[in-house]
């Protein structure tokens, strides 16, 4: 009898204002960061590529962060939880749009 098991790396989900591969979001906005499928993680990290909201927010070790993001531009952000025996590595694109209204004067 073969018994097979859940492999851990398809059990770990994230996604960002419940987008899961890309998601676009205009500047001045908030991003809701979340990760489900954890299991026995040891730890997670988040890397947003750079400083998303400020200075030292380019990283996060929490399950799920919300950031107000500004700067336009893409973000390629990794998730990778760490367990024991191995890691498992996620990605997701944020592209942050910036449209000035234009006033005449």
């Amino acid at each position: 009898m073969l018994l097979l098991l859940p492999s851990v790396t398809g059990e770990v989900e994230i996604e960002a204002n419940g987008e899961q591969e890309i998601v676009f979001v205009d500047a001045g906005g908030v991003v809701v960061f979340s990760s489900k499928g954890l299991g026995n993680t040891t730890s997670v990290l988040w890397d947003f590529g750079r400083d998303i909201n400020g200075p030292d927010t380019r990283y996060s070790n929490l399950t799920d962060v919300n950031h107000t993001v500004h700067a336009s531009g893409r973000y390629n952000v990794t998730f990778t939880a760490f367990y024991e025996e191995e890691n498992v590595v996620k990605k997701l694109v944020l592209i942050v749009n910036y449209e000035e209204e234009y006033q005449e004067t």
